[in-house]
C-alpha cells in the first residue's frame, strides 16, 4: 500500500503559497508513488488544484491563527483585536472538524503550508500523525510578543519536522532551535520560467504595448504589504515617463470568496469595527488619481502569464513593505530580469544590491522611482544584475534539488514510524 500525505492549504487566492505548494505537490506525484491530497479551504483554489491533476478536497472548518508579517492581524489595533477574537472563539469548532477529516483519510504525514493552521496542526497530533510544518511567511513580534512565543512553541513541540523557506524565516521562530528544524527553499519551474522560450517584443505587443516602451512589473496584487501605492506614486519620478508603463499583476478591487457561516460571521462582525480601520484601496484608489500620467499604470488582475509577462517586463519591482520573501524575485531572476526592493529582512538576506538586484533603504516612491531609473537608464547594469539572479536562482531554487530534500524527510519521517 502506498504511503498517504496529506497537505492543508489555508489561502484563498493563487499567490506565492498556492504556487508552491502546488509544484511540490506536482515534483512528488512525478518523483514518488506517494498517495497525496490537498484539503482546501477554499473551492477555487480546491479547483485549482484539481485543475492540474491533483486529489483535492474542500473544507471550510481550516482555521487561522495569524501572527506573521503579511497577514495584518498582528498589530494591537481594533482589527488586530477582530481577528485574534474570532480565530480563538472558532479554533474548538476547526479543531474538532479537521480530526474527523483526518481521521477519515488516515493519512501518514500531514503537511501543514503556512505558520497559520495551529488549528490543523493541533488536529493533526491529537490524532497521533506525523507532521511536517512548512513556514512561507516570518512571524511578527507583535506588540508584546506573546503569541509569537505560543506559536513557535506549538510549531517546534508538534512537528516532526520543520521547514523554513529561508533562513530569516526560520529565525523567526526563537533562539531555542531543534534538531528538526531545515531550510528548503521554495523552487521554481525552470521549464516554464525559461527565458530562452519567450521573445520581449512579440510579449509587449500582445499585452498591447508599444514595442519600445519600458515595463516595470510588480507580482502581487493590491496590498499595503506590497507596497502597491509606493510603486503606483513612483510614477512621479520615473525619468522617461512617456514611455515607462506600470503593470500591476495579481487580485485587488476582488471580494474573497465567503463559503461558509463562520466567514459570513467574521464580515458581519467587521461592519461594526469598519470606522476604526482604513480601507487600503481607498489609500489607493487615491494614489492613482493623484499621477498626472494615469493611463502608464495598468492592473492587469489575475493572470496565469506570469512568465509572459516577465518576459515582456524590463524590470521587476518587489515593495514589500513587511518582512518577507517573495517568490516573484526568484521567479524573476529565473527570467534573468533585475529586480528593484525595499530593504527589509526576509528580501535583504536574499538579494545582494548591486549585485543581483538594487535595494531601496527609504521606502518612499521618490527612492523607489530613483532605483527603477538606474536599471532603466543602463542596460549594462539591468543585464548584470539579471544574469547574477538567474545564477542565484539555479543554484538556491531549482525544483530538482529542492524536491530532494523534501521526499528525503518524508522517507526519514515514513521509516522511523514503520517499525
Amino acid at each position: 500500500m502506498n504511503r498517504k500525505i496529506l497537505y492543508i492549504q489555508h489561502a484563498g487566492d493563487i499567490g506565492g503559497s498556492v504556487v508552491s505548494l502546488l509544484y511540490t505537490v506536482q515534483a512528488i506525484q512525478q518523483k514518488t508513488e506517494y498517495d497525496v491530497t490537498i484539503l482546501c479551504k477554499y473551492k477555487n483554489i480546491t479547483e485549482y488544484y484539481r485543475s492540474h491533476g491533483i486529489n483535492s478536497l474542500y473544507s471550510p472548518f481550516i482555521g487561522f491563527f495569524s501572527h506573521n508579517t503579511v497577514s495584518g492581524f498582528y498589530k494591537f489595533t481594533p482589527l488586530g483585536l477582530y481577528g485574534l477574537i474570532t480565530q480563538l472563539i472558532f479554533m474548538p469548532i476547526y479543531i474538532i472538524n479537521q480530526i474527523q477529516i483526518i481521521k477519515k483519510l488516515d493519512p501518514d504525514i500531514v503537511h501543514l503550508n503556512a505558520t497559520v493552521l495551529i488549528s490543523s496542526g493541533i488536529a493533526a497530533s491529537i490524532c497521533r500523525k506525523s507532521i511536517v510544518w512548512h513556514i512561507r511567511e516570518p512571524l511578527s513580534s507583535g506588540s508584546f510578543g506573546i503569541r509569537k512565543k505560543i506559536i513557535s512553541f506549538i510549531i517546534k513541540r508538534l512537528s516532526d519536522v520543520v521547514i523554513a523557506i529561508s533562513p530569516y524565516d526560520l529565525s523567526r521562530l526563537g533562539d531555542d532551535t531543534y534538531n528538526n528544524m531545515q531550510v528548503v527553499y521554495n523552487f521554481v519551474d525552470f521549464n516554464e520560467f525559461n527565458y530562452s522560450k519567450y521573445d520581449k517584443t512579440a510579449e509587449k505587443v500582445r499585452l498591447g504595448l508599444p514595442e519600445d516602451s519600458k515595463i516595470v512589473t510588480t507580482l502581487g496584487g493590491i496590498s499595503e504589504v506590497k507596497g502597491s501605492c509606493e510603486i503606483v506614486l513612483s510614477q512621479r519620478y520615473l525619468s522617461d515617463d512617456e514611455r515607462t508603463y506600470i503593470l500591476i499583476v495579481g487580485a485587488g478591487y476582488e471580494i474573497a470568496e465567503q463559503n461558509d457561516f463562520i466567514e459570513q460571521f467574521k464580515q458581519m462582525f467587521k461592519q461594526f469595527i469598519k470606522p476604526f480601520y482604513k480601507f487600503y484601496i481607498y489609500r489607493f484608489e487615491t494614489a492613482l488619481d493623484s499621477i498626472d500620467k494615469r493611463d502608464k499604470v495598468i492592473l492587469l488582475g489575475r493572470r496565469n502569464d506570469i512568465p509572459n509577462i516577465l518576459a515582456a517586463s524590463d524590470v521587476l519591482i518587489f515593495g514589500g513593505t513587511v518582512p518577507h520573501f517573495p517568490r516573484p524575485i526568484f521567479e524573476a531572476w529565473a527570467m534573468k530580469k533585475p529586480i528593484v526592493a525595499f530593504d527589509v529582512n526576509g528580501v535583504r538576506q536574499n538579494v545582494e544590491s548591486g549585485v543581483d538586484g538594487i535595494l531601496v533603504k527609504n521606502m518612499t516612491p521618490k527612492a523607489l522611482g530613483i532605483a527603477i531609473n538606474k536599471v532603466l537608464d543602463d542596460e549594462n547594469l539591468a543585464f548584470k544584475l539579471g544574469a547574477n539572479g538567474y545564477k542565484k536562482a539555479k543554484c538556491l531554487f531549482d525544483i530538482d534539488t529542492n524536491i530532494k530534500q523534501i521526499i528525503k524527510i518524508y522517507k526519514s519521517i515514513l521509516d522511523s514510524t514503520s517499525g
